[in-house]
């Protein structure tokens, strides 16, 4: 955490996207970190979305950077630096933005509105754009990811205390979408809120 902190210092988005990642070998090495840091222990994955960081500002920005970010800013929030995890929530977007990363907007979101921006937006501002990440995923075939938006989407309204029938309606819905695509053991996370 310490030596991104020393990378990133003084460094805004327009100086970190000023170079863009080409080597072939790095952009493999940027797939497999983020890959592995989604399926590895939490206490290991960190470390990986710290390299994910590390290498963008040394080798230039691939479309793994804006994941990296993401998840920098999550554990900047748990650590309870809002104002910096809003500010690399708000890179992590722009960079996905700029490198037209469209096939990672779950992931990002996912991260960013289960972690970030729940503390640092009104969780009403969090559902539309939760919920059109579940769809861009579905569209980019990240069914997995997609339905971590949809699970997100459903613990979100639940806690904005939408109407009780509405949030079972969509609830019963989403989870019949998730056995369409096999992801009923992700889908296990939202079983709290069908109590």
């Amino acid at each position: 955490l310490f030596k991104t902190k020393l990378l990133l210092m003084g460094k805004d988005v327009d100086i970190i996207m000023s170079k863009v990642m080409d080597d072939k070998k790095m952009l493999a090495i940027m797939d497999l970190l983020e890959t592995t840091s989604v399926y590895c222990p939490s206490y290991f994955s960190h470390i990986l979305a710290f390299r994910i960081v590390q290498l963008s500002i040394s080798h230039g920005v691939s479309v793994n950077t804006a994941f990296g970010f993401a998840y920098y800013s999550a554990v900047l929030c748990h650590l309870g630096d809002l104002c910096n995890a809003s500010k690399y929530a708000k890179f992590a977007l722009d960079i996905m933005q700029r490198m037209q990363a469209r096939q990672k907007y779950c992931r990002v979101y996912s991260v960013l509105y289960s972690m970030t921006f729940l503390k640092t937006n009104h969780m009403h501002s969090c559902l539309d754009p939760v919920l059109k990440a579940h769809r861009e995923g579905l569209k980019a075939g990240d069914t997995a990811h997609a339905t971590v938006c949809a699970v997100i989407y459903c613990n979100i309204a639940f806690r904005c205390k939408k109407k009780l029938s509405l949030v079972k309606k969509i609830s019963i819905d989403l989870k019949k979408e998730a056995k369409v695509y096999k992801q009923d053991s992700v889908w296990n996370l939202a079983l709290p809120l069908e109590q």
